[in-house]
């Protein structure tokens, strides 16, 4: 390397100056403890909330962080705040037989459904389109309109499919199972399968207090249009006490 061979385009001062000074943090894989990860959603952008790590070098915790530049009120909760509430939600949303909990836990055959409603709706336009005989006997306008008539039921047999999440493939049997076995057996992946989005506030004062989490948390199940409101009774404070007793929590 030749030394000063030609003159520099920044001085030493502003290259020094340039250079960014901070600490450096190595991976650790701590982000991966965030088990609602690609759920959590601003409330205030609409945006995807990304997964930050907060504190010291050692103790590093993640955080849903939404980072979106143009977003008004940034919302943000340590990861292990928002899981452990969320899980206490679907649990109580279990015990209360929420229709789309429980449409996951006994076997929700909607997404087959479709499918099946996609794949009938396509013969029946192919077997229309291919006819001569039905070309002959309608003409051509009568024809021209029949088959639009089945194009369009195709496409919203598509719409329809296209609406449902597709269910979370597994290698276990697909017997029948009870709940208990059920969540031991999909404790890593079951967040997905159930809950479509985590809608996450900002923490802004209201009066002199901080909202608690309930208050700047909603869920939405898989297909549910609308926030849960958990509505706990005495029975099913009793049932959640005997399912949580059952899967050892």
């Amino acid at each position: 390397m030749l030394k000063d061979h030609h003159t520099p385009l920044l001085t030493e001062h502003q290259w020094e100056a340039a250079q960014v000074k901070h600490a450096f943090y190595p991976r650790t894989g701590a982000s991966q403890e965030a088990a609602l990860r690609g759920l959590v959603y601003c409330a205030s952008c609409r945006r995807r909330c990304k997964i930050s790590l907060y504190g010291p070098a050692d103790k590093r915790k993640p955080t849903y962080t939404c980072t979106y530049e143009k977003c008004s009120a940034h919302a943000g909760m340590r990861a292990s705040k928002l899981d452990g509430y969320v899980d206490e939600l679907l649990w109580q949303a279990a015990a209360n037989h929420e229709p789309h909990v429980e449409a996951v836990i006994l076997g929700d055959s909607r997404y087959t459904d479709a499918l099946l409603a996609v794949d009938q709706a396509r013969r029946d336009f192919e077997e229309f389109r291919d006819s001569i005989e039905l070309q002959r006997e309608l003409g051509i306008s009568g024809f021209a309109e029949g088959l639009k008539i089945r194009k369009h039921a195709l496409e919203l047999a598509r719409g329809e499919l296209a609406k449902i999440r597709r269910p979370a493939a597994s290698s276990t049997s697909k017997q029948r199972l009870t709940l208990e076995e059920y969540l031991h057996l999909y404790e890593r992946e079951r967040y997905p399968q159930y809950i479509d989005k985590v809608w996450l506030k900002p923490a802004g004062r209201v009066g002199s207090r901080v909202p608690p989490v309930e208050e700047r948390v909603q869920v939405v199940f898989v297909g549910s249009d609308t926030p849960y409101t958990p509505k706990p009774t005495a029975a099913d404070a009793e049932t959640l006490k005997t399912l949580r007793a059952a899967h050892g929590s």
